[in-house]
C-alpha cells in the first residue's frame, strides 16, 4: 500500500464509524449501551482509540460495566497517555458494583500485585470471589492460584483444582492450563 492511499484509509475508516453510528440512530436518547459498547469496540479493533474512548466512556456513564472495564483497560494501559492506575482501579471498581465479573477480577488483580494501589490479598481475594460467582473465569483462575500458592489464604490444591476446574469449564485458557499442571504434578 502506498503511503497515500494509507493516509487515506487511516482517515476515512473512524469517520465510517462516526457516520455510522450517527446514521444509525440519530436520537441519542435511543442509543443503547450495549450499542455504545459494540461501537467503542469496533473502533478499538479498527485501531481508533480516542474514539474507542468516548463511546465506552458513554456505555460506561449510562452503567454499562463492560464499558467501564473496556476504559478502564485503556488507563490501565496508558493507551492514549501515560498509565493512569488510580482511574482504572476507579471504573473497575464501579464495574464491580455493577456485577460484572471482568472488573472485580481486574481490580483483584490490581490489589494482587500491588498496581498504583496498596497491596491487599485480603481484598484480592474478596474481588477474585465476587468475579467468580458472577461466572468470571479469570476471577475463577486467580482465586485458584491463591488457593494453590497459599497466598492470603490457607494452600488447599482442592480449591485450587475446583477454581481451575470452574475457570476451564468458562472457557479461559489459564485455568485449564493450570489444571493441566495440577494433574501433572499429581495434585488434581
Amino acid at each position: 500500500m502506498d503511503g497515500r492511499l494509507l493516509r487515506t484509509l487511516n482517515f476515512i475508516i473512524p469517520l465510517v464509524i462516526i457516520l455510522s453510528f450517527l446514521f444509525y440512530n440519530c436520537d441519542s436518547e435511543n442509543q443503547s449501551s450495549e450499542k455504545y459498547l459494540e461501537l467503542g469496540e469496533k473502533a478499538e479493533e479498527e485501531g481508533d482509540i480516542s474514539t474507542a474512548f468516548e463511546f465506552y466512556k458513554r456505555a460506561c456513564d449510562m452503567g454499562n460495566g463492560e464499558g467501564c472495564v473496556s476504559l478502564g483497560i485503556i488507563y490501565y494501559r496508558g493507551d492514549l497517555s501515560e498509565r493512569n492506575y488510580v482511574k482504572a482501579a476507579q471504573l473497575f471498581k464501579r464495574a464491580c458494583e455493577l456485577n460484572t465479573g471482568s472488573g472485580c477480577s481486574n481490580l483483584g488483580v490490581m490489589y494482587m500485585q500491588g498496581d498504583g494501589i496498596k497491596k491487599d490479598l485480603k481484598k484480592a481475594y474478596q474481588l477474585f470471589k465476587k468475579a467468580c460467582d458472577l461466572k468470571d473465569g479469570k476471577g475463577c483462575a486467580n482465586l485458584g492460584v491463591m488457593y494453590y500458592k497459599g497466598d492470603g489464604v490457607e494452600k488447599n490444591y482442592q480449591k485450587a483444582y475446583e477454581l481451575f476446574k470452574k475457570s476451564c469449564d468458562l472457557d479461559v485458557g489459564l485455568g485449564c492450563a493450570n489444571l493441566a499442571v495440577m494433574y501433572y504434578k499429581g495434585k488434581g
